[in-house]
């Protein structure tokens, strides 16, 4: 006994075919991801050092993200951004406290010595246990234009540090 196999050139398909969403869903409908992009109003902040990561941005560029805190009294108390390096190579595996190398001209190497003078020996070992035991000051901006300069809505603005400036106990 053999099992029929349906015609699939008689087959209706509708563009949400194999979806297993739930029923009641209305079609059409379109949700926004709202990520860790926060919008603070743009000036200079204290900031302590949450962590850092290590990541590979549309598979090929190399770059190591630090998280900070703001810790300023306010409507931002407690608020979490990203400052964004690029380095020349990730050791390893992108991931939570990965290793790197940044380049001689580096912001990264640029920031680190402006903040912590006195803490390099070595250029070619670089600890990070600096940034958790200071705070630091940071220039806070908004993002409000995209990648090709075209003007972002006020709903997709976001903020970023754009600079570490100086680090103080």
């Amino acid at each position: 006994m053999t099992e029929s196999i349906p015609d699939k050139s008689k087959a209706i398909v509708t563009p949400l075919d194999g979806f297993r969403g739930r029923q009641d869903e209305k079609q059409g409908q379109v949700s926004v991801h709202m990520d860790d992009a926060p919008l603070v109003a743009p000036g200079l902040y204290q900031l302590a050092f949450v962590s850092y990561r290590t990541a590979l941005v549309y598979g090929r560029a190399h770059k190591v993200a630090l998280r900070f805190q703001i810790i300023d009294q306010g409507e931002f108390y407690g608020t979490q951004l990203d400052r964004w390096y690029n380095c020349k190579r990730i050791i390893g595996r992108p991931k939570k406290n990965g290793n790197f190398q940044v380049g001689r001209h580096s912001d990264f190497l640029r920031e680190y010595l402006t903040l912590f003078p006195d803490r390099v020996r070595r250029l070619d070992r670089i600890s990070m246990k600096p940034y958790k035991c200071n705070v630091i000051t940071g220039r806070i901006e908004t993002v409000t234009k995209n990648a090709r300069q075209q003007p972002l809505p006020e709903f997709m603005q976001y903020s970023i540090i754009r600079e570490l400036l100086e680090a103080g106990a």
